[in-house]
């Protein structure tokens, strides 16, 4: 374990292979995973290794600070990562934690926005002290009494990712899951990809009817927390 400023680097050593990590908030969900010399979700890690193609583009959305990104780098052999974080204060990490582990903006583009069905202005707005993952991206409205939250681009996957070959999506966006994919709708169809995604289980209804509308199917779930489950899905062509 060594320090940098206003924080320390951790080695998280997996089946002989060693992955970097900056710690600024030992209490943090995540960080306290990788403090204790492990990788976030492992369970969930390992339903994405299951369908991920070696090889491949990882397209992390809501890639906070890079679990799953350097978990598909270091283990899946993923050629691209494109990660997609709206928050600075996880933008900062991420950055750390992609050059602690050497990787250059030929393996990696990182995008600053926020995703969901239409273009606009949103807030980030954090829930709780030690769990910077728990951000939530709200609406903005000019016309109230604005706080010192962040305010970010927001765009629709579509817009942001035009013919990019994509063969993993991740979607892990604080309740938001549903706008997101609806924005998605070229990408998904041009590109067919295997992805994970974390739901509130309220959306469950209406995720429903988006997988047989676009002909997607279940391969598997985990359910980590009492209010949302995350899915594995596939395209029926390939089951």
């Amino acid at each position: 374990m060594s320090s940098v400023s206003e924080g320390e680097v951790v080695q998280v050593s997996v089946s002989g292979v060693s992955t970097k990590f900056f710690v600024n908030d030992r209490h943090d969900t995540i960080q306290r995973d990788h403090l204790a010399g492990r990788f976030y979700e492992m369970e969930e890690l390992g339903l994405i290794a299951k369908r991920f193609p070696p090889g491949g583009v990882f397209l992390d959305i809501g890639a906070n600070i890079g679990n799953h990104s350097l978990y598909a780098c270091k283990f899946l052999d993923a050629a691209l990562l494109i990660a997609v974080e709206p928050n600075p204060a996880a933008l900062t990490i991420l950055e750390k934690n992609f050059a602690l582990n050497g990787i250059d903006e030929e393996m990696c583009v990182i995008h600053r926005v926020a995703l969901s069905d239409e273009p606009g202005i949103v807030r980030v707005v954090p829930r709780y002290k030690h769990d910077l993952g728990a951000t939530q991206v709200l609406p903005y409205d000019s016309h109230e009494v604005q706080t010192a939250d962040e305010l970010v681009n927001c765009t629709t996957g579509d817009d942001l990712l035009g013919e990019e070959p994509i063969d993993f999506i991740k979607i892990d966006v604080e309740g938001l899951a549903l706008s997101v994919l609806n924005g998605l709708q070229h990408v998904i169809h041009l590109n067919r990809p295997a992805m994970f995604i974390e739901l509130d289980d309220a959306d469950y209804p209406r995720f429903e009817t988006w997988l047989e509308k676009n002909r997607y199917v279940i391969d598997g779930r985990y359910v980590r927390y009492e209010t949302r489950t995350n899915y594995l899905v596939m395209p029926v062509e390939q089951c």
